[in-house]
């Protein structure tokens, strides 16, 4: 007991609680030749986040309020650009209220499109996309795929033009085209 006690003089903490057993009253009145191991207490655990917490403020006080000549290098879209998107795809993102039984709340649609078009302008691997924004890898992949989908189903019918699929002349003009902007022909 004389070194567990001494032990925590140095460090200035209160000793834990001791239960009675029988080791414990052995090892107690044993002379001291060694300190005893201390049992972990949970608040000396080191606090997990220092890193997200930084992430978060890059996040939140660089990429949202930055001017917007930086937004655009940052993530290759204007702020219009990107609002007019997010204000389209959102409902794609946000949770409904039974897709999680537990209740976990879902990435913010704002952060899952500044992921997705990081991810896109930049080619970053989606660890390093994941450091940066403050979430895990599987966060930013899911995100990823969520956010492409939402585009894709969002946008096919204004944006993205299919040519008729009866129509040979058409597809041979385009594949044509793909020819010649690759350098093929």
């Amino acid at each position: 007991m004389k070194a567990i006690s001494l032990l925590f003089i140095n460090n200035l903490a209160p000793p834990p609680p001791i239960h009675k057993t029988r080791i414990n009253i052995e090892l107690a009145e044993a002379p001291a030749l060694f300190s005893l191991p201390l049992p972990l207490n949970s608040s000396s655990k080191p606090v997990r986040g220092e890193d997200k917490l930084k992430s978060h403020e890059w996040k939140n006080l660089n990429l949202y309020t930055m001017a917007l000549e930086e937004f655009h290098k940052e993530v290759r879209v204007t702020r219009r650009t990107f609002d007019f998107r997010l204000r389209h795809i959102k409902a794609h993102l946000e949770k409904g209220p039974l897709d999680n039984p537990r209740g976990k709340p879902r990435t913010p649609a704002k952060d899952q499109l500044s992921m997705y078009l990081y991810f896109v302008s930049t080619g970053s691997p989606l660890r390093m996309i994941g450091q940066l924004f403050g979430y895990g890898i599987h966060t930013v992949s899911d995100s990823v795929r969520r956010v492409a989908l939402a585009i894709i189903a969002e946008f096919q019918t204004e944006y993205i033009q299919l040519p008729d699929v009866n129509n040979n002349a058409e597809w041979e003009r385009i594949a044509a085209d793909f020819s010649l902007l690759g350098g093929l022909v």
